[in-house]
């Protein structure tokens, strides 16, 4: 007996796990096998079971529902019995109605064929007099007509005998007529022939004057005629040298003609050539149009702007001036109203008020009053109080004109500076102008334009 390998740890618990598994799976075969076994036997006991069921359900059906079918199916035959009973005394009604019927049928029949018979003899006998009648009248009408006819032939007898006088009487009348007719007529045949033969004298004379003067007329015609046909050959003569004399000059003129183009085709030539090469001139001339029309626009439209502001300006300036003018009216009303006070102040002064008009304080500020101080001591000063007043004033005022030209000079240094950088701007404008710059067509200007318009900004 070959021994058997030894394993390695590993492969003896990778062959335990095997057989573990084997055994694991063939237990879950065994329960599935038992449970499916369970299952199928439940299946055929709950089949067994609804069978046993349905049977006793439909015997405890029967037995409730056969008493009720039997209640209803003995109702439903007594009705139908009373339903037949009605119905079989309904067709016997029926029947002896029909009975009736036939009976008053028979009897209408009767009597229809009796009227019937009465009606056809009363017609017969109707039709026998009627046609007695209408043979009394075809003979009545027969005999009336027969006298009408021999009426008629008499009055036919009569009118051809008058219709023969008349067409006698026409004749005899139509003969006297013509015999007088036929004596006018030859009458007035002479007379024609007369007047006529006057008439054709008349005309013969007419027509040997005519023809006398259309004989001269052909001969006048015919001498004028030999003389024109001589004076238009010398003038054909003549026109005959003149064709010659203009051929020759036209053939001069086809030869100027050829040498004239084979100029204009060297000119063409000569043209094409400085096309090509001045062409980039006059795109270089067209860009430098281009920006210069720019520029001018560019300008115009910070002019347009800064006239704007200025009217603004000017317009806020104004408010200010009248705003000023009306404050110094006021100021200048109050000056007046003060002189005025002043000087009824001034009629109103006391002696000692006139030589000290102002009130004299003391180094601590307290006023002294003018009767504390000494006449003598004041003597020699009492006139410069109020030249030192004015002079004080006076120089208030210098001091707030010499800031207020200050202030100016540095406004007129500050605008003048603006003005110096604005006018560089416009010598120089930039390029997003001319990218910000709307289009506006038909409003370029020429070069020359151009160069003016900036002449006359640098000189402003």
């Amino acid at each position: 007996m070959p021994k058997k390998p030894k394993l390695t740890p590993e492969e003896k618990k990778a062959l335990k796990a095997q057989k573990a598994a084997e055994r694991k799976r063939l237990a879950e075969l065994k329960r599935r096998q038992l449970r499916h076994d369970y299952l199928s036997r439940e299946i055929q006991y709950g089949e067994l079971t609804v069978k046993r069921h349905e049977k006793k359900w439909k015997e405890m059906l029967v037995k409730i529902s056969l008493p009720r079918m039997r209640a209803d199916l003995q109702f439903a035959w007594h009705n139908f019995e009373r339903i037949i009973d009605s119905k079989d005394f309904t067709i016997s009604l029926l029947m002896d109605e029909i009975k009736a019927a036939e009976e008053q049928y028979m009897m209408n029949l009767r009597c229809h064929s009796e009227n019937i018979d009465s009606l056809i003899i009363r017609f017969r006998d109707r039709l026998i007099e009627l046609k007695q009648d209408s043979e009394a009248q075809i003979e009545a009408m027969r005999a009336s007509a027969e006298d009408e006819i021999e009426e008629i032939k008499e009055t036919a007898a009569e009118s051809d005998e008058y219709l023969k006088t008349m067409l006698f009487g026409l004749e005899m009348a139509k003969k006297e007529q013509e015999k007088r007719v036929r004596g006018d007529y030859l009458s007035k045949i002479d007379e024609e022939t007369t007047k006529y033969s006057d008439i054709i004298q008349n005309l013969r004379a007419g027509l040997e004057r005519t023809f006398t003067k259309l004989w001269d007329d052909i001969k006048n015609f015919l001498k004028n005629y030999t003389t024109q046909t001589e004076e238009r050959r010398k003038a054909y003569i003549m026109l005959s040298q003149q064709d010659t004399n203009l051929q020759k000059i036209c053939s001069q003129q086809q030869i100027k003609l050829q040498d004239m183009q084979e100029s204009i085709k060297k000119l063409k030539q000569q043209y094409a050539s400085l096309q090509e090469t001045e062409e980039q001139k006059i795109a270089d001339l067209i860009q430098e149009r281009q920006y210069f029309a720019d520029a001018f626009w560019t300008l115009r439209t910070r002019l347009v702007a800064d006239r704007a502001l200025d009217a603004s300006n000017l317009q806020i300036l104004t408010v200010e001036s009248n705003e000023a003018t009306a404050f110094l009216k006021q100021i200048k009303k109050k000056g007046e109203r003060l002189l005025e006070l002043a000087a009824v102040c001034r009629k109103l002064e006391t002696q000692e008020e006139k030589i000290l008009p102002f009130p004299l304080r003391s180094s601590d500020g307290i006023k002294v009053a003018h009767s504390d101080i000494k006449i003598d001591e004041y003597k020699n000063t009492s006139n410069l109080y109020l030249f030192w007043d004015r002079v004080a004033q006076a120089d208030a005022v210098r001091h707030s004109i010499n800031e207020e030209r200050e202030f100016l000079r540095r406004e007129n240094k500050i605008l003048k500076m603006k003005i110096h950088s604005y006018c560089q701007c416009l010598e120089c404008p930039i390029e997003e102008t001319r990218s910000n710059k709307p289009n506006t067509p038909g409003k370029n200007i020429n070069v020359v334009d151009g160069y003016q318009f900036q002449r006359s900004h640098n000189k402003h």
